[in-house]
């Protein structure tokens, strides 16, 4: 074979006892156009050699019968065996295996598993690199053209003078006139980094001593303050007496190589976003956990997590804030992993955590090693905490929670598919209870994951089999006893569970994107069923419907609100649109321009649940709205718990000292009603009034109410001054 058709399609004799790693090797060097030879074993490495001349020789450390390094050094006694690049490859990082095969003449070492990029770019710049050093030994012009379109140089070195002769390539790769560069070994080796001075020395003195190749990896540090990457081989000079009387040096600089290794590695395994690990590399990190865990009867945890309502912040305010998010979660993240490693056993680098980005907003980390499961509780309490406080992304304060599954090796999973399932699985649980908290993985949860997948099938077909119905619940004025106000409050007739509540499935049409959906539905529903009253002649009674965090944060909101008016031709004042606290206090800027779009309307806004949540007096005061509904937590031991008492008293004293109203939900007995009449509060809705009622029995309980007087219960003597 020319020289010409060797550079262009370089012979590969890849020795390996395993045939699937051979085949692999093999493949991906055949795809990067490549011709390939193979041998099963050492031996048949030898006669394939003598029969082929390869270019290149990928040889396998670990092999039955004639081991790798001992293949290597027979190699290099066959004719045309001094000069061909041999290159080591193990699954083991095994130093004493790693300088055997140098020992032993090998030319460069790979670690399993290797990117395949990785591998056929180290190939070629072998190929190269062998192809000019090849050249070198046909002419002196030969020489210098070789060297300066590989980014070669060589130099020779006499040990028992300290003199070095170096080509002007040398002097050009170090960043240097060629009569500038060092004439003496000892002043070579100043150039060297000083962490691989000693290497360097060690390998050369090492190839006099056994007349071997060497091939040594090294940094240079350049007059400009700036590093290159080098790769040097190394053959010993022989004298006729067959003694060695120095050393020929070749130098490539691989900085490029190395750069481009780096590269691809970093797309390979990490998460171009934020850095941190990618699934693939998660996963080999797993799989060392268990195999480490297994060993040492040890406990490992996944913990899986996303981040609670991300879709809304990234659809509000934009994917460029959503990433700035995303990437200082990631830092959070990365202090709670650190933090960590204080509950592992030992020091031992496979039990350490691993944090990942598996895409999106699903997080993942790996905690090894664990004396007790209950570790990775103290994590996920941390991370929690570290996620509480708001995160500051420009002129936008962002609130974020997290939601965190957690499965344990052995006890929950084998391997990583399994944990990562289970983990998951733990994590919907939590969300299917309302967010932001963390749980461990239990058997039971798979019928529970399983009854949601099927009701989440039959949600997505809910809205066009017309499957949902709304009931009305009445709310009374206390100072005047009348029904002033009905809140419309969504039900599933489901064909087979019967009449769900919203409960029961809220949650999940949230995480499947079908809020604003579901929500436009409700507002035009019950609007038209309002609507219908007023045109029969019955009395303005106020109707209230909530709109849910996807709903509030849809960009369309408002369009939306004003063409469901303008369709059914209900009287805007009359519409109370409720909201929560998590809803708006996420990104108040966004909440605030939204509530004054919609008061443009004429609509009123209340804000549901209050005390809940992040509320504080400053953000409340910037909000438009007309209203405070307390939350039933606080109504329910109003009357025995001074705590309940306190928050409810202050609540309705600063909402009067803002000009708004006051609501309480979840009233059930009279004792709540007296003390909430006590305190000022305004309206009231609950059970000891009604339950919430089917469209058709709404009107007809009205009547009722005010036919048998059961308002005047509701009312006191004494009226209160506003």
């Amino acid at each position: 074979m020319s020289n010409d058709s060797a550079l262009d399609q370089p012979v590969i004799l890849v020795v390996d006892d395993d045939h699937v790693d051979r085949a692999l090797i093999c493949e991906c060097l055949k795809s990067a156009d490549f011709r390939v030879e193979e041998a099963v074993d050492g031996s048949h490495a030898l006669e394939v050699f003598r029969t082929v001349h390869p270019h290149i020789v990928l040889l396998d450390v670990g092999m039955p019968g004639m081991t790798g390094i001992e293949t290597c050094a027979a190699l290099r006694h066959l004719p045309g065996g001094a000069q061909v690049p041999i290159v080591m490859v193990t699954g083991h990082d095994d130093t004493d295996s790693i300088a055997h095969s140098y020992e032993a003449g090998a030319s460069d070492f790979m670690i399993k598993p290797f990117h395949p990029l990785i591998l056929t770019q180290r190939i070629r710049y072998l190929s190269r690199a062998t192809h000019a050093f090849l050249a070198l030994t046909k002419s002196a012009a030969q020489l210098r053209y070789a060297q300066s379109i590989a980014g070669l140089g060589s130099w020779e070195w006499d040990p028992r003078s300290d003199a070095l002769q170096s080509t002007d390539q040398v002097a050009r790769i170090f960043g240097m006139r060629p009569e500038h560069f060092p004439k003496s070994f000892t002043g070579f080796l100043e150039l060297i980094h000083p962490e691989d001075r000693t290497v360097v020395q060690k390998s050369l003195h090492d190839g006099l001593t056994t007349k071997h190749h060497c091939s040594m990896e090294y940094r240079i540090c350049l007059p400009n303050g700036t590093q290159l990457i080098v790769e040097s081989q190394a053959r010993p000079i022989r004298n006729d007496l067959h003694g060695v009387e120095g050393m020929a040096v070749t130098i490539h600089d691989i900085t490029s190589r190395k750069e481009a290794e780096e590269k691809i590695h970093s797309l390979a395994y990490y998460d171009s976003l934020t850095g941190l690990a990618n699934r693939h590399l998660f996963k080999d990190r797993v799989g060392q956990a268990l195999a480490y865990s297994q060993r040492h009867q040890a406990i490992a945890a996944v913990l899986f997590m996303d981040l609670d309502r991300f879709k809304v912040i990234n659809d509000t305010l934009g994917h460029e804030v959503g990433d700035q998010l995303l990437q200082e979660v990631a830092e959070r993240l990365k202090n709670c992993v650190r933090m960590s490693d204080s509950v592992a056993r030992d020091t031992d680098p496979t039990s350490q955590s691993c944090l990942a980005r598996l895409g999106g907003d699903e997080f993942t980390v790996l905690l090894n090693n664990l004396t007790h499961s209950e570790d990775a509780a103290c994590v996920a309490q941390r991370i929690q905490r570290e996620l509480a406080e708001p995160f500051h992304l420009g002129r936008h304060d962002v609130f974020v929670t997290a939601t965190i599954g957690i499965a344990c090796f052995p006890m929950d999973g084998l391997d990583l598919e399994a944990l990562l399932k289970h983990a998951d699985t733990a994590m919907y649980s939590v969300k299917s209870l309302g967010r932001n908290g963390y749980k461990f993985y239990s058997s039971s949860m798979n019928q529970h994951a399983e009854q949601r997948f099927a009701l989440e099938a039959d949600l997505r077909r809910a809205l066009d089999r017309d499957e949902f119905m709304i009931c009305f619940q009445p709310l009374i004025d206390l100072r005047t006893g009348a029904i002033v106000k009905a809140e419309a409050l969504i039900r599933w007739h489901h064909p087979s569970l019967g009449i769900l509540p919203p409960g029961k499935f809220l949650q999940i049409v949230e995480d499947v994107g079908l809020g604003p959906r579901l929500g436009e539905w409700v507002l035009r529903a019950a609007c038209t069923q309002a609507r219908s009253w007023l045109a029969a002649g019955h009395p303005s009674i106020q109707l209230a419907v909530n709109l849910s965090d996807s709903q509030f944060h849809d960009a369309q909101l408002t369009d939306i609100v004003a063409n469901v008016l303008a369709e059914t031709k209900f009287p805007s004042e009359l519409l109370d649109l409720e909201l929560t606290e998590t809803i708006m206090f996420r990104s108040p800027e966004h909440a605030i321009a939204t509530l004054q779009s919609l008061r443009i309307l004429g609509v009123e806004l209340s804000l549901d649940d209050f005390g809940t949540g992040f509320s504080s007096l400053r953000h409340l005061q910037q909000y438009p709205l007309n209203a405070l509904k307390i939350d039933q937590s606080f109504i329910r031991n109003i009357a025995e718990n001074e705590r309940d008492a306190a928050i409810t008293r202050m609540v309705i004293a600063m909402a009067h000292g803002l000009g708004l109203r006051t609501l309480a939900e979840g009233v059930e007995t009279q004792e709540q009603l007296d003390f909430l009449r006590e305190l000022g509060c305004e309206v009231v809705q609950g059970f000891i009034l009604s339950q919430p009622l089917a469209a058709d029995l709404f009107l007809p309980f009205v009547a009722k109410h005010i036919a048998t007087g059961a308002g005047r219960r509701f009312t006191s003597f004494r009226r209160f001054a506003l």
